[in-house]
């Protein structure tokens, strides 16, 4: 799925993504891949977990 980075808090390491489906999906330093800039408005793609 496609979304676009919402928030990251670097201090506690998570942020949102607000997916193409219109629902807004959480997210941790660990779901990301190693050396990827975050950025609010980046465009990004990602698998939803159960939960999210």
């Amino acid at each position: 799925m496609r979304g676009t980075v919402f928030h990251y808090d670097e201090n506690h390491d998570y942020g949102y993504i607000n997916g193409v489906d219109g629902k807004r999906y959480i997210f941790g330093r660990k779901d990301l891949t190693e050396g990827m800039p975050l950025a609010k408005g980046l465009l990004v793609q990602f698998t939803p977990d159960d939960g999210t």
